[in-house]
């Protein structure tokens, strides 16, 4: 009886172990309707609440100007910068974009996007 009782114990310690790892974590994909405009050149994701290497970027390519996109933990002072991309506007060939933006192992991060212009889309932000 003593050890069918270790047993259990030991199997629910691994178990709780188990599910608190954060690399255990499956990576959900998240849409974002981002806009910007000329009074409001930026737009902030929602939070990124964890990611291990970086995050992956799906999207409509703009029709005139590019638009910038940053991976970002926001700051008092400033934003902290990890990685960037410009996406430039349609080329004829491909309407839409892929992207992966690398940073380090973390929570709390966000993704900037820039546009200096009257522009809107939808970001499809998954965790890497």
């Amino acid at each position: 009886m003593k050890t069918l009782s270790i047993v259990c114990l030991m199997s629910l310690a691994t178990l709780f172990s188990l599910s608190t790892a954060p690399s255990t974590l499956a990576a959900t994909s998240t849409s974002y309707q981002w806009r910007t405009s000329v009074d409001v050149p930026v737009d902030y994701s929602s939070k990124i609440k964890y990611l291990e290497q970086g995050v992956l970027l799906q999207g409509a390519r703009p029709s005139k100007k590019e638009i910038h996109l940053q991976l970002i933990k926001k700051g008092f002072w400033a934003d902290k910068v990890y990685d960037q991309i410009t996406i430039k506007p349609l080329d004829g060939t491909n309407s839409t974009f892929k992207a992966t933006l690398h940073a380090p192992a973390g929570n709390d991060y966000y993704i900037k996007i820039g546009g200096y212009a009257l522009r809107s889309g939808t970001l499809i932000i998954t965790p890497i």
